[in-house]
């Protein structure tokens, strides 16, 4: 009997780059009512480190406008490492696109709210996301694209 072995360990989880920017005076903001549009992007990315090692990167970019000014713009990289060994393919994609950023969003989440907060405005809560649901869809988009065969 062939016993199967699988490993998923969280190596490091650490912040790889952030930066603000914030192009108006706060006192040209102080007699306006906090209610700005947000323009948000979030992406993923995962690459092999080396054997059974994976870098996975939660990346948000967002930016806060008001009355037609830029009020602030972030961006920040998100990184675990992780262990994966023993998966088959499929397996191992659905790890590294929906279980990894999924254990990542919380530490990006608190990364964004705290510096935006720092920079003198109102933190900025990311709404959670489910990543096993963008998966999901994303698979389902993926077999609803691959046209049937005639014979």
């Amino acid at each position: 009997m062939t016993e199967h072995t699988h490993t998923f360990v969280i190596q490091k989880i650490y912040m790889k780059s952030l930066s603000l920017e914030s192009p108006q005076k706060h006192t040209n903001l102080k007699n306006v009512p906090w209610n700005p549009a947000l323009e948000l992007q979030l992406s993923t990315h995962s690459k092999v480190i080396e054997k059974d090692r994976y870098e996975v990167t939660l990346k948000v970019s967002a930016k806060a406008v008001q009355e037609a000014a830029e009020i602030y713009t972030i961006h920040a990289d998100q990184v675990g490492v992780f262990t994966i060994k023993g998966l088959s393919k499929e397996n191992l994609h659905h790890t590294l696109t929906a279980l990894c950023p999924t254990i990542l969003f919380p530490y990006l989440r608190e990364l964004v709210s705290t510096i935006v907060q720092r920079a003198g405005f109102p933190p900025l809560y990311l709404v959670p996301v489910n990543f096993e649901a963008l998966y999901q869809g994303e698979q389902m988009k993926e077999k609803s694209m691959v046209s049937p065969q005639l014979h």
